[in-house]
């Protein structure tokens, strides 16, 4: 009996066929998943060098001028748009905020004493996708938002004093509940990792990846 040639091509993939389409969707799908993860890993990269530039212009303020202490924050704007944006915060992420002292003087005759001053200057570093882990003496921290950092170096040595842990509250006003040497700050997303390691008596740190 006759039967037509399209009864012969509906037959299903073979066994082998099947299992040759499988491996070639996981090779493709595994392919872009790579290049997905390099590319948010470019966000680690640009967040350890603009953090960088960060540490050095503190370090240089503070002994050239009267001083400042960063800030390592992660701020959501989504609660407070308006007010964000006034100060310049146009986006959530993780964000340098520099806090900018002024010298006054106390009644005549006495000593010269620091204090903070109003400004703050927030500088943008990072997306939400990067994580942020710092390495104290007193243990390890992730930067969220509830927690952040403040780093300070020494006026008249330029060494890194030790790192306080805290929470910064709606007036942008920082409280410690922990400090501690710093030993690193690692910048991670997708495959890739950068570190900047601290060696406090010297005030030196340097970038490595990993």
């Amino acid at each position: 009996m006759y039967r037509s040639s399209s009864f012969k091509d509906n037959r299903g993939l073979s066994l082998l066929e099947l299992i040759v389409v499988i491996a070639i969707m996981a090779v493709l799908i595994g392919a872009a998943g790579f290049g997905l993860s390099l590319l948010v890993g470019t966000e680690a990269r640009q967040a350890v060098y603009k953090m960088e530039a960060q540490l050095n212009d503190t370090k240089t303020g503070t002994l050239t001028k009267a001083g400042e202490d960063l800030v390592v924050r992660y701020i959501d704007v989504s609660s407070n748009v308006d007010d964000w944006a006034l100060k310049g915060v146009d986006k959530s992420g993780y964000y340098a905020d520099k806090c900018l002292y002024t010298i006054v003087m106390n009644a005549p005759g006495s000593n010269m004493k620091q204090q903070y001053s109003d400004k703050h200057e927030y500088s943008y570093i990072g997306a939400k996708k990067v994580n942020i882990d710092v390495f104290l003496s007193s243990g390890q921290t992730k930067i969220d938002s509830s927690n952040a950092i403040r780093i300070r170096f020494k006026r008249d040595s330029g060494e890194i004093e030790d790192v306080e842990v805290g929470s910064v509250n709606a007036a942008d006003e920082f409280t410690a509940s922990s400090s501690g040497k710093i030993d690193r700050i690692e910048f991670t997303a997708g495959l890739r990792k950068y570190v900047i390691k601290f060696t406090p008596l010297t005030g030196q740190f340097s970038i490595s990846t990993s």
